[in-house]
């Protein structure tokens, strides 16, 4: 399943940079502003996925077990 998330979060995270520097479509500056944007979020993901890491034992809303 997280492989799964994985993925589809990765390619929204795609589709939200292009359309964030679609105003500089053309622009020398448009690649700087994707790559600033996909990490912003790469580290946002990064957190939360930590996070997952930190459920207390038998929380079942959290789908990783606890980290020992």
């Amino acid at each position: 399943m997280l492989k799964k998330a994985q993925l589809s979060w990765i390619a929204l995270r795609d589709a939200d940079c292009q359309f964030l520097a679609s105003g500089a479509e053309g622009g020398s500056v448009q690649p700087m502003l994707i790559n600033q944007c996909m990490s912003d979020k790469t580290v946002e993901r990064e957190s939360f996925l930590a996070s997952l890491l930190q459920c207390e034992d038998g929380d079942q809303s959290c789908p990783l077990p606890p980290a020992n």
